[in-house]
């Protein structure tokens, strides 16, 4: 199913949003929408001693559910998987982190939501 123009243009204005919102916190920008393959890390930041993976959810209202909810167990496995080709291609060793950058952006309204430490893909039971 292919995504409208309105839809990628939000996204993307979501993007922008968080980064900026990122560098004013002294976030440093390693990447935006890196890709392998079939998997996308949406913005990969450095923060102190952190690397940080941050998924960028993105609507125009909350009427579904807010943007965070979004990202789904599949979604978050994909990201693992993105951010360990992202450690290995880079031979990155330091301590890591998967947060998630919620917002609602339209006419009315722009809230945007930090979520630290949002999910940890990594543990296994």
């Amino acid at each position: 199913m292919k995504k409208s123009n309105a839809h990628i243009e939000l996204g993307k204005e979501g993007e922008d949003i968080a980064v900026k919102f990122l560098l004013s916190k002294n976030h440093k920008i390693l990447a935006r929408n890196w890709r392998i393959s079939y998997l996308e890390l949406d913005i990969v930041t450095k923060f102190e001693d952190l690397v940080i993976f941050v998924e960028v959810k993105t609507r125009s209202n909350s009427a579904f559910g807010m943007p965070e909810t979004f990202v789904t167990h599949k979604k978050q496995k994909h990201i693992a998987k993105a951010a360990q080709a992202y450690l290995n291609k880079y031979k990155i060793k330091s301590e890591i982190r998967f947060d998630i950058i919620s917002i609602i952006l339209n006419e009315k309204h722009r809230k945007l939501k930090y979520i630290k430490e949002a999910f940890f893909p990594f543990v296994t039971y």
